[in-house]
């Protein structure tokens, strides 16, 4: 049953949501138990996830995921890979999640815990705990409802903003699995992965640094080049700067 609101009642009912979110957040970031840490900073992740699951016609792009689970559920993980040829699996294995439960709201539930989950981690583990409602609540507000249009594009960020840590904790391990499992979502993830080698725990990131200059100078070359880095990245990520397809999502977050 698909039970439609109006714009109001869905503004208030986004705006109660992410503001118990927000409040739940703070709430767990201030509490010195583990346990308790733990469960309130679980339902202020689940809240707004559950929401994204539940909604249903809304954005650019959701018609587009919604064939994505219809197709991939009823694959072999072979059909899959002989049918995409893309590195990008999180789609087949959410879908397939979902459809072991014959829930297919999991689909996007799963996809909005990885682009929240990150960035609330991130927010619980500052020392300014007085920010973290607002903070919260700001990223729910913007990155996180505007990114359930590109749902797979966004959560891998948010996986490669919580990757950083390791940059500053020098642990490349960590930071390559991160990027790994980012990649799982979106293969533009790997992107990152030089950011990695221009910082370090002695002398940071400069601007009056010459390999900060060169990292500058590259950005520039990597601008002049992007037709053809897209194009190595594949024929559909290519076709976001080109394709011009009705009901189709073409934006690319780099």
């Amino acid at each position: 049953m698909v039970v439609t609101l109006g714009k109001f009642s869905s503004l208030v009912l986004y705006l109660t949501v992410y503001t118990l979110s927000a409040l739940f957040l703070y709430i767990a970031s201030c509490s010195s138990r583990k346990k308790n840490k733990f469960i309130i900073g679980a339902i202020a992740i689940l809240l707004p996830c559950i929401l994204a699951g539940f909604r249903y016609g809304v954005g650019v792009d959701f018609l587009n995921y919604k064939h994505l689970y219809e197709t991939y559920s009823g694959m072999t993980f072979a059909e899959y890979l002989n049918y995409e040829h893309i590195t990008e699996i999180s789609a087949y294995f959410f879908s397939k999640i979902a459809a072991l439960f014959n829930f297919p709201q999991l689909f996007f539930i799963l996809y909005a815990f990885f682009i929240y989950a990150p960035v609330a981690k991130i927010i619980m583990e500052r020392e300014g705990k007085g920010e973290t409602f607002f903070l919260a609540l700001f990223f729910l507000l913007g990155s996180f409802s505007t990114g359930l249009n590109i749902m797979r594009q966004v959560a891998a960020a948010s996986i490669l903003l919580y990757s950083l840590k390791y940059i500053t904790d020098r642990n490349l391990k960590k930071f390559v699995f991160a990027v790994v499992i980012a990649a799982v979502f979106h293969v533009s993830a790997i992107i990152i992965l030089p950011l990695y080698f221009i910082w370090n725990k002695r002398d940071k990131f400069s601007i009056f640094q010459f390999k900060s200059w060169l990292i500058i100078a590259a950005y520039f070359v990597f601008a002049l080049n992007l037709p053809l880095l897209l194009r190595l990245l594949g024929d559909r990520v290519d076709g976001s700067g080109t394709i011009q397809t009705q009901g189709r999502n073409l934006s690319i977050l780099l």
